[in-house]
């Protein structure tokens, strides 16, 4: 129970704004800078708005102003992790302490795993799903295929599901009476098995979480050391389908939440085709993995007469 005393408050702001500043890089790694004590002795002065929250329990809800934050981030040179995050899908398999009973613990589940992971995944702001594991799961994954970690069958049938990343784990208890965890991260090419233990299943399920966040932050934040003098990357992107005022809004909202876009302009309109000059804060090739992960932007592919070549990384299609 927080207590509604200004130094509670006090406290309670810090450490949200602790958890905040992990979402926004993408790694715990930042609470470590020599500007991290400066900055929570002045966490009200980035405040927008707070107030206590009596359920589920007592505490301290606040909002940050998030501009500030990420600007304080690129001024000490930190990562800065913009809102548009690789998508995963995890199979996972639990073996029951009591009877040793194997369970797949799929989308529809009411098991407490769910529930942990779910938790996991929001405080580290990666969106992580479990499959549906109707009929046509069940023709392509045997709970065996997951209990062996079967790599290439599990990143086979994540296809469907269209997400960057397949992840699996099984969680038992191990002869030391711990709980551990078996799994992999598999995304293309690059493949890492990894395993922890810990007293709890909702520990366990928070170290896989993080290894699977910092994991991908590495590949994906973007690293403003490269950025400090105010040096930035002019890009001219061509935008179809934005057809009308409605659609340019919705266009502009998405090129506002991406961290790489320092700025932008919307120079001119041809028909459906809108012409924007972004000013990056990392290569162009990061921006188009961007535009990947969201799957709002669709690379067009160039013609030469009736031959269709490779796409045009200068050019896209908008899906609403």
């Amino acid at each position: 129970m927080l207590e509604q005393t200004s130094s509670a408050r006090a406290n309670a702001t810090k450490e949200a704004l602790q958890q905040v500043l992990v979402k926004l890089s993408g790694t715990q790694s930042v609470l470590s800078d020599s500007a991290m004590k400066s900055l929570l002795n002045n966490a009200q002065n980035y405040v927008e708005a707070s107030r206590f929250i009596a359920q589920p329990y007592v505490g301290l809800e606040v909002e940050f102003d998030q501009t500030r934050l990420e600007q304080w981030l690129k001024d000490q040179q930190l990562p800065l992790w913009g809102e548009q995050r690789p998508h995963a899908l995890l199979w996972l398999i639990y073996q029951d302490p009591l009877n040793n009973e194997r369970e797949i613990i799929h989308a529809a589940s009411e098991h407490v795993l769910k529930i942990e992971l779910e938790q996991a995944s929001q405080r580290r702001a990666i969106p992580i799903s479990l499959p549906i594991y109707d009929l046509q799961d069940i023709a392509s994954v045997a709970p065996i295929d997951i209990w062996g970690q079967f790599v290439d069958t599990l990143y086979d049938a994540s296809e469907r599901y269209q997400v960057n990343s397949t992840l699996a784990a099984r969680i038992y208890p191990n002869a030391e009476f711990l709980w551990q965890l078996d799994g992999f991260v598999k995304e293309g090419d690059l493949l890492r098995l990894i395993s922890f233990t810990a007293v709890d299943t909702q520990t366990l399920i928070n170290k896989f979480v993080d290894f699977y966040t910092e994991f991908t932050a590495e590949r994906f934040a973007i690293d403003t050391k490269q950025f400090a003098n105010d040096q930035r990357i002019n890009y001219s992107i061509n935008i179809s389908g934005v057809s009308n005022i409605a659609i340019l809004a919705e266009v502009q909202r998405f090129l506002e939440n991406l961290s790489i876009v320092d700025d932008f302009k919307h120079v001119s309109q041809h028909g459906n085709t809108a012409i924007f000059e972004l000013n990056l804060l990392a290569t162009r090739e990061r921006l188009q993995a961007t535009f990947k992960q969201g799957g709002r932007l669709i690379p067009k592919l160039s013609t030469n007469g009736s031959q269709v070549s490779e796409p045009d990384n200068s050019s896209y299609q908008w899906q609403p």
